[in-house]
């Protein structure tokens, strides 16, 4: 792209300000951290701003600055009126005040030719010049303002320039170390994620290339297992620190997401911190362990918790997009049959209901609360079977079960009528609000029904055990 191609129309106040962009970027992705190819944006300007996936061309902001130019100029793509502009300018006699918002890390530099026709700034053949003492280093964001002096008599047109500088020459911006937090004077800065053993280039570089990945997905907390998060990088060998954060991780508003009283991120020497290190050498050809979610165990019935665990890479604000991966955070192994909870429903007659029907039903909940598998015993139904439900509430139907007596029918423990999420249905579960119904040609509403409470002990029931006694007949409790 030409010089011509990334000039800025700025504003004509009898002048023509106008920026022509000198741009040094770190360029390896488009779409995200270790995503997509090079696009012409500086990925550490995507990251501080959340401008990945957008196109050089388009005015994100519609504020008539280009993305490209917002690029070069280190102003916010999605932030109308933020970008490279002259606010006033001001001419008494010989001198010119020129007023703009700077950029910390960016160099302004003033242009001046007799006419704004032909070729751009530093483009053979260009009648522009610099003007001479119009330049300025920007230590601060905000407005500022450059004074020069134009020729007497005479009439200019003039460009306002912006440009990187990298003063340790190093191939990162002082725009961009500044937002890392790099220092500007060293090309290994000691603050950088490698601890100043590699260039800030080449550790920017890898860390922009790190994807994230569970290890172990889920922690058990009756277990003591931890999950895990692992790094990859395409990039660099160095030994690499970096911090972790965490966000709610479900994916629908029926899901149940961990808070910071369910887990303790540690690494892996067990120490609870949320700074942990890719070793040097490592997460090259496979992803690598760094970091373990272990479970804080509580005496709740709980349905899994989602949990994102973000990798934070400096300069990113709080809330921005971030190479992340999910786990989550589980009561108990749900494979493992010594983990299941009984419980267990006496189906008694409806009252005005003339049966000597009776039965149970039990509901065996696996140890990660997700499903469940149900049965129902009965006899001495009045007339043929119609129907068989778990319910809720007024008769509001959860699951329509098989007719006849059942054996390891498949609930899935999910969000259903007045319990709006996976969490509150299994709540009605343990607070026994859950009933098995029983209907008949001779009683369409209900002839036999109970409702389910948890069961103590064994998860195998026994009918013929004389301390579980069935309820009377009309008493479906």
């Amino acid at each position: 792209m030409t010089k011509a191609a990334r000039s800025l129309a700025l504003a004509a106040l009898s002048l023509l300000l106008a920026a022509v962009p000198a741009h040094a970027v770190i360029d390896d992705y488009s779409t995200g951290p270790g995503q997509g190819a090079p696009d012409g944006l500086d990925d550490v300007w995507q990251a501080v701003y959340n401008a990945w996936g957008l196109t050089p061309g388009d005015d994100e902001d519609n504020d008539g600055c280009s993305n490209f130019v917002e690029c070069v100029a280190g102003s916010n793509p999605r932030q109308a009126g933020d970008c490279l502009m002259v606010g006033n300018m001001a001419i008494s006699g010989s001198n010119v005040v020129m007023t703009y918002d700077g950029k910390k890390g960016k160099r302004y530099q003033v242009w001046q030719s007799d006419t704004p026709a032909g070729p751009a700034p530093g483009e053979s053949g260009s009648a522009w010049t610099e003007v001479g003492g119009a330049a300025k280093d920007v230590t601060a964001d905000g407005s500022d303002t450059i004074l020069f002096s134009r020729p007497a008599g005479s009439s200019k047109f003039y460009r306002l320039e912006s440009k990187d500088l990298d003063t340790d020459s190093d191939g990162v911006s002082d725009w961009a170390e500044n937002k890392v937090g790099t220092d500007i004077a060293s090309a290994s800065s000691a603050t950088n994620a490698s601890g100043g053993t590699a260039s800030d280039l080449d550790t920017l570089r890898s860390l922009m290339s790190l994807t994230i990945t569970p290890g172990t997905p889920d922690a058990l907390e009756k277990e003591g297992v931890p999950a895990t998060v692992k790094l990859k990088r395409t990039v660099g060998t160095m030994a690499l620190t970096v911090s972790l954060d965490t966000a709610p991780g479900a994916t629908s508003g029926t899901k149940s997401n961990a808070d910071s009283s369910d887990f303790i991120i540690k690494n892996v020497a067990d120490i609870a911190t949320n700074t942990v290190t890719l070793p040097a050498n490592e997460g090259i050809a496979t992803p690598y362990e760094v970091a373990r979610i272990a479970p804080v165990p509580d005496t709740n019935l709980e349905v899994p918790e989602a949990l994102k665990v973000c990798l934070k890479l400096p300069g990113v604000p709080d809330g921005f997009p971030c190479p992340q991966t999910t786990v989550n955070i589980k009561d108990a192994d749900g494979t493992n049959p010594a983990n299941r909870q009984l419980f267990v429903a006496f189906l008694g007659r409806e009252a005005d209901v003339i049966s000597t029907a009776s039965g149970y039903a039990t509901a065996l909940v696996e140890g990660d609360n997700t499903k469940a598998s149900i049965g129902i015993v009965f006899n001495n139904l009045s007339s043929e079977q119609n129907t068989a439900y778990i319910r809720v509430g007024n008769d509001l139907e959860v699951l329509p079960l098989p007719l006849g007596q059942v054996s390891g029918a498949n609930w899935n423990i999910r969000a259903a009528q007045t319990e709006l999420t996976d969490q509150a249905m299994l709540n009605a579960l343990k607070e026994g609000r859950l009933y098995v119904s029983i209907t008949t040609a001779n009683n369409p509403v209900k002839e036999i029904w109970g409702y389910f409470n948890k069961a103590n002990g064994s998860t195998d029931f026994d009918s013929g055990r004389e301390d579980l006694n069935s309820p009377a007949l009309g008493d479906p409790t």
